[in-house]
């Protein structure tokens, strides 16, 4: 981490870097939840033997 000549410019330095690390986190859970709902999908299709056009809700 950089460090700066005055403590508070510091301190939201490190906050913004927690707050990076936290938004890897919730990308990379992101794409794992995504990739189960690929598996869960397919594994429903084959279940009730046809292809299911399961599309996610928009945000607004």
């Amino acid at each position: 981490m950089m460090k700066y000549a005055c403590e508070r410019c510091n301190q939201l330095q490190s906050n913004l870097d927690s707050m990076f690390t936290v938004c890897i986190g919730i990308s990379k859970y992101v794409d794992e939840l995504e990739e189960q709902r690929r598996i869960l999908k397919a594994q429903l299709s084959n279940y009730i033997g046809k292809d299911l056009n399961l599309k996610l809700k928009k945000e607004k």
